[in-house]
């Protein structure tokens, strides 16, 4: 835990004496008051007797009041800032850090967790930096202040006042074990409360069509109890400590009035020394009681920071940092795939080879579970490849900077994914293209290519329109052509397409074919379809079935072979007819 705090400490180093020596002038403040007041009660017989009030000593405890509050809030200042600045890290840290991970990541890990982490957990680590920093220190103080004082005043009375505490706060310590284990326990079961939340509202529309919501309910309803029942437990523990730690300031006015009330009628001790020793235990009061939520959020940041760290100790980060400069020129790329096999659970993809010369096409056709979208991802690098089996111009990817891949690479999966913003920043990922003349004109020519430009004209705001959350002012078939020209947009030297034509029309389709294999798009095309139509215009054709090279050629050679690829030709033709 202090490794992983140090990282992002230490640069807040002079905040934490600041308010360190704020807090030590604090309690000295504090902890004269009650001499103020000591010496106003043994002396005000006296100055009675000869009519001369203290007036001093009342002025001393206003100014040493307002001096109290002036640096106790100057304190919390200094203490606080420290806590929102490395929550501000942190949670940038993760964000960036989940970003890198590969595809397998998140395989395991659901996005409620992430939420949760990013989140729940850095607020913990938050308040564990800000408030158990500041009253820890605040305690320690107090405490040192007080039993110096009330070790002036009568050191026998105060080891009879204190004798009680060992054995309290060794009961505080089995209880704060037992508080880790279910603060643990109770932050997990948040993260499944979260996920289940987001996977329930994310699909509403399609649980109300379905009638599903009395199923959707009993689930909800039993993850929902099992978090409640394990809150509860910690809330019974966290209980128990705040009753053993409230004991500590009950106890010692009870020694207080019993031992010190002899010792007063035995005038072994004044009153004024009585009262003083009173207000001493009344300072313990707050940093007594708070003891047990500083150890409930000290046990909360200490099991965050453990679910935090699984996340950071995950695979090394990819450098993601794709190319901005949408004028570089990236030439085409000489792919090749020598016995490529990959697994998941069960093997997806055995012994696939293939070789792609620069600016020449592939189609991948197979049937839904052949493995495709697999090999997408792969040659996209979203899924890590097996040593010595890609080749970019020669050289194996894992020689590659994931940055240098990804800058000669374009690839729209088969499930889009667009931004609530406008189609503009969507495209281009710049805000507005109206004082760059050369990032319009490429614009426009890449909506055009995808076939989307007439349609994105009748818009309200052209290309500034707001297209809403995924693309929800758009339909399936615009969605996917804005991604298309998203990907041509970008520098590249590689372009995979994971069957990105699925939604649209035969005309509509004719036309973005023609225009990615008449020249518009030099790169080299790995295109993925179960339309032989579209397949039939590249160089060479992959047939994938249950992840092994069924067969490979031309279209026309393929059509001379009995098979899969020839019989849907023929079923997609006799259709279209």
């Amino acid at each position: 835990m202090i490794p992983f705090l140090k990282q992002y400490l230490r640069k807040y180093w002079y905040f934490f004496l600041g308010a360190f020596l704020c807090l030590i002038l604090t309690n000295y403040l504090t902890i004269l008051i009650p001499l103020k007041i000591q010496t106003i009660i043994d002396y005000y017989p006296k100055a009675s007797e000869s009519h001369i009030f203290p007036h001093r000593a009342l002025l001393g405890i206003i100014l040493l009041a307002l001096g109290m509050l002036l640096v106790r809030s100057f304190s919390r200042v200094l203490m606080f800032y420290p806590g929102r600045a490395v929550e501000h890290e942190i949670r940038k840290d993760i964000y960036s850090h989940i970003m890198s991970l590969p595809q397998s990541f998140f395989r395991k890990n659901s996005v409620g967790d992430m939420m949760c982490h990013m989140v729940e957990d850095v607020n913990n680590i938050r308040l564990m930096v800000g408030l158990v920093s500041l009253h820890f220190f605040n305690t320690f103080l107090i405490y040192t202040f007080s039993l110096y004082h009330m070790f002036q005043i009568d050191r026998y009375l105060m080891l009879i006042v204190m004798s009680p505490v060992p054995f309290i706060l060794l009961c505080v310590r089995v209880l704060s074990k037992k508080l880790s284990r279910y603060t643990g326990k109770s932050q997990e079961e948040l993260s499944r409360l979260t996920k289940c939340t987001i996977d329930f509202l994310s699909k509403v529309s399609f649980i109300k069509v379905s009638g599903s919501q009395n199923f959707v309910q009993t689930v909800f309803d039993e993850i929902n109890g099992t978090y409640e029942t394990s809150y509860l437990k910690m809330c019974r523990i966290r209980a128990q400590m705040f009753s053993f730690i409230g004991i500590i300031n009950t106890l010692g006015h009870l020694v207080l009035f019993v031992v010190g009330g002899k010792m007063l009628t035995k005038e072994t001790l004044s009153i004024g020394e009585f009262v003083a020793f009173s207000f001493y235990l009344n300072l313990w009061a707050w940093p007594t009681a708070s003891l047990a939520w500083i150890i409930h959020l000290l046990q909360q940041g200490r099991a965050s920071i453990k679910r935090i760290q699984n996340i950071m100790k995950n695979e090394p980060p990819l450098e993601i940092k794709v190319s901005s400069s949408f004028d570089k020129k990236t030439l085409p790329v000489h792919l090749e795939v020598k016995d490529l096999s990959f697994s998941f659970e069960k093997e997806v993809l055995k012994n696939v080879s293939f070789s792609v010369l620069p600016g020449k096409s592939l189609g991948v056709f197979g049937v839904t579970g052949s493995g495709k979208t697999v090999l997408a991802n792969v040659l996209a690098g979203i899924e890590k490849a097996p040593e010595e089996t890609v080749m970019i111009n020669g050289s194996f990817v894992e020689k590659w900077s994931h940055k240098e891949y990804q800058n000669l690479l374009s690839y729209v999966p088969q499930s889009t994914f667009l931004f609530s913003q406008s189609v503009c920043q969507n495209i281009t990922f710049e805000k507005s293209f109206k004082e760059n003349k050369l990032l319009e004109k490429k614009l426009k020519k890449v909506a055009q290519v995808a076939s989307i430009d007439k349609e994105i004209e009748t818009l309200a705001k052209g290309y500034d329109t707001i297209i809403g959350v995924k693309g929800a002012k758009l339909s399936g078939g615009q969605r996917q052509r804005v991604s298309l020209a998203r990907a041509l947009f970008k520098p590249h030297g590689l372009l995979v397409l994971d069957d990105v034509l699925s939604s649209l029309d035969s005309e509509t389709e004719s036309m973005i074919v023609d225009n990615l294999f008449g020249g518009e798009c030099d790169a080299t095309k790995i295109i993925i379809s179960h339309r032989t139509s579209i397949l039939s215009k590249c160089d060479h054709i992959l047939v994938l079935d249950e992840g092994r090279c069924l067969a490979q050629g031309t279209h026309k050679s393929l059509l001379l072979e009995e098979g899969l690829y020839r019989e849907t030709w023929k079923y997609q033709r006799a259709l279209l007819s």
